[in-house]
C-alpha cells in the first residue's frame, strides 16, 4: 500500500494544468488503482471488497464507478431510502472514517443490504463544502477488519477527493 500513494498524489498534483477531460479519465483510473490496491492489500481475506462510490449529477444516488474483490455488484446508495440516507449523512460525519465491526450490531440507523459482508468501513470522499462519494471495504466475516484499517481507507478517500475535486472543476470555477 505505501507504494501506491505517492504515484496517485504525484498525479493528482498534475491534474491542475490537464484538461476536463482528461482530468475524468484520470478520476475513473484512481478510482480503479485505489480499489485493486486495497484488494490486494487485503487479499488474505477471503471474500474482501473495496468499492468507489460517486454522488450522481442529480444528487439524488452514490452510484459505484469502481470495485475489486468479491464478485457481487455493489448497489446505489438512494435518497430517500434509510440506506442511502444514512450514506449521504455520512459525507458529512466528523469522523474520518467509520469502521462497523458486526452489521448485526449496528445502530439502528444502518440501513445497508448486508449481502456478502458483516462488518466494513466506509470513508466520506468529500471536500470543504461538498460531498463528491465514498470508499467502502467490506469482508464477510466480524473480525475480518479492524478500526486500524480505517486510517488505511480514509487516507485513500481523501487522496480520491483531489481527483474528484479537479474532474468536477471547470474553467469558470477554478478554486
Amino acid at each position: 500500500m505505501d507504494e501506491a500513494i505517492p504515484p496517485l498524489l504525484d498525479k493528482a498534483r498534475l491534474l491542475s494544468t490537464t484538461p476536463r477531460m482528461q482530468r475524468q479519465q484520470a478520476l475513473d483510473l484512481a478510482a480503479e488503482t485505489v480499489t485493486n490496491n486495497l484488494y490486494s492489500a487485503f487479499r488474505s481475506v477471503t471474500g474482501i471488497r473495496a468499492v468507489v462510490y460517486k454522488v450522481s449529477d442529480d444528487g439524488t444516488q452514490m452510484v459505484p464507478i469502481a470495485r475489486a474483490g468479491r464478485s457481487q455488484l455493489p448497489q446505489p446508495f438512494v435518497k430517500g431510502t434509510r440506506r442511502g440516507d444514512y450514506a449521504f449523512e455520512s459525507l458529512k460525519m466528523a469522523e474520518y472514517f467509520a469502521f462497523i465491526d458486526d452489521i448485526e450490531e449496528a445502530p439502528h440507523t444502518w440501513g445497508g443490504s448486508g449481502k456478502g459482508y458483516s462488518t466494513y468501513i466506509s470513508a466520506p470522499i468529500r471536500g470543504k463544502d461538498v460531498g463528491y462519494g465514498m470508499l467502502t471495504l467490506d469482508a464477510p466475516k466480524v473480525g475480518d477488519l479492524d478500526s486500524r484499517d480505517g486510517s488505511t481507507v480514509s487516507l485513500l478517500a481523501a487522496t480520491l477527493s483531489l481527483f474528484f475535486h479537479e474532474a468536477q472543476r471547470t474553467s469558470r470555477n477554478i478554486k
